[in-house]
């Protein structure tokens, strides 16, 4: 797989930063470059999108709650080079749904796959309730009943080291890419991010 692309402009090699393309006159930024070989338009080795990565995220995630005493946060921890991402909880176990998405769309039209890879998990001491959901959508906010796309994880307590993937190969267009959760624990409820990616 290629590391990076690379254009040549007034006899000096740069590399590229964002790869743009013009689709039915419309520029949309990261979708897997082609070229014209032979007269043939042809995608080039698909690349991964990373939306967080060691310690860089590439976005600036939005925090939707649906309720306004919901505390829940979204933080880089310099520390660790997690994200992190969790909901406070009331002390009294009652419902608080929160998710955290990306500010634009993305074109999964080529992409096979969203995966979300967790240092670490807490979700509670109820599976039914306290599911984490990994969700692409038409819609940027809202609960995890809302979506085009999604998969979730359930084992209560604290869980290491967990890949959830998302199989998106059968999706066209533009979506958001969202992580949905709900805490109804008495315990506060946090998912440590190690990497987000498309591909």
């Amino acid at each position: 797989m290629a590391k990076n692309t690379w254009f040549k402009t007034a006899g000096t090699w740069k590399k590229a930063v964002n790869v743009w393309q013009n689709i039915n006159g419309v520029w949309k930024q990261r979708v897997i470059p082609k070229g014209n070989i032979s007269g043939v338009w042809k995608d080039f080795i698909q690349y991964i999108i990373n939306l967080y990565i060691n310690g860089i995220s590439n976005v600036s995630w939005g925090l939707y709650k649906s309720r306004t005493q919901t505390i829940a946060s979204i933080a880089y921890s310099e520390q660790t080079l997690n994200f992190n991402f969790r909901c406070d909880s009331d002390g009294a176990g009652s419902s608080r749904s929160f998710a955290m998405y990306t500010p634009e769309m993305y074109d999964l039209t080529s992409a096979s796959k969203v995966t979300v890879e967790f240092a670490e998990i807490r979700l509670g001491t109820s599976t039914q309730n306290n599911p984490l959901y990994l969700i692409v959508s038409t819609q940027q906010t809202g609960l995890a009943t809302v979506y085009n796309a999604r998969t979730s994880y359930f084992k209560t307590g604290v869980s290491s080291n967990i890949t959830l993937e998302l199989d998106v190969s059968s999706l066209s267009g533009d979506f958001y890419i969202r992580l949905n959760a709900t805490n109804t624990d008495v315990n506060d409820n946090y998912a440590h991010i190690r990497k987000i990616t498309i591909e």
